[in-house]
């Protein structure tokens, strides 16, 4: 405590509060800048709510594609942004609009992604745009369409609206990466119809208890909120079934380590080897052949 009023907390409690590893927090500050924190007398980091807010606002440009080299551009110019700034956005997605080309629909759409939030998009530019075009279906099923084209899928939950880019996934598949998305229900089903061969895992607390001790416990959130998200986990268990594993989180550390070896064994899968399994049957087959 300091003067016995503000609290700070170490890197450590920084790290399990927000889901991050101390060693990206220590590269988001020497590296990126992204990172402020106070000292104590010993020399070690000390983080304030400021800092943990800041965390999590970090964490949501990064999970919507922003590569995080550019984020502290991008946090300095969102602390200015104003109601204006957004209502000009939807003034130029209604006049790309009027003018019924959908290329140019496209291309505006996939570039706000890349510099904004999407969820930030979602409840401040495509939604004012779909209620300012109710009336008109024949332009509301083209901003349908494009919108479509630009995410893989998004979805309402707790009052806030989720997407995932459809351009970041599709990159980083392409360059061998795994890409890990953290949705609720609704999204993974519409990645898994739009990816098949995406592998659904459902993270579940031991029991009732636990997650309701665990949403009080970060200390950010009202108990209305903490109740919409009880409500909307009790919904959600409901289609446990339509994942491919369910791992009960009871022990963070052993609950990371399941995931990765359920990922690492997906690897070795035979329908996803199908260009090795084609490649070492030629050359088995030319070998018999004497080639």
């Amino acid at each position: 405590m300091s003067g016995g009023i503000m609290a700070y907390y170490s890197i450590g409690d920084v790290a399990e509060r927000c889901g991050i590893n101390p060693v990206t927090l220590r590269a988001w500050q020497r590296r990126y800048g992204l990172l402020k924190p106070q000292r104590s007398e010993g020399g070690h980091r000390l983080f304030d709510e400021e800092d943990i807010q800041r965390i999590e606002e970090i964490k949501r440009w990064i999970s919507s594609g922003t590569p995080v080299g550019k984020v502290k551009a991008l946090l300095e110019t969102s602390t200015r942004e104003t109601d204006d700034d957004w209502n000009q956005l939807q003034e130029e997605m209604m006049g790309i609009l009027r003018m019924a080309y959908p290329p140019k629909l496209r291309a505006k759409i996939i570039a706000l992604g890349r510099a904004y939030p999407v969820d930030a998009l979602i409840d401040r530019v495509y939604l004012p745009v779909r209620q300012r075009l109710i009336l008109d279906h024949n332009t509301s099923r083209i901003m349908n369409s494009m919108l479509d084209g630009a995410l893989i899928e998004y979805a309402r939950y707790v009052d806030n609206y989720y997407g995932t880019p459809k351009a970041y996934v599709e990159e980083q598949l392409a360059a061998g990466k795994d890409v890990i998305l953290e949705i609720e229900i609704q999204g993974a089903l519409k990645v898994k119809e739009k990816f098949p061969q995406t592998l659904l895992l459902f993270i579940t607390p031991p029991n009732a208890s636990i997650l309701r001790e665990r949403l009080i416990g970060r200390g950010t959130e009202t108990m209305d909120v903490i109740e919409s998200r009880m409500q909307r986990a009790a919904e959600e268990a409901e289609g446990m079934q339509e994942y491919d594993y369910l791992i009960i989180n009871d022990d963070l550390d052993t609950c990371v380590q399941e995931m990765h070896n359920i990922i690492e064994g997906e690897h070795n899968r035979s329908f996803r080897n199908g260009d090795f399994m084609c490649q070492i049957k030629e050359e088995l087959n030319g070998n018999l052949k004497g080639e």
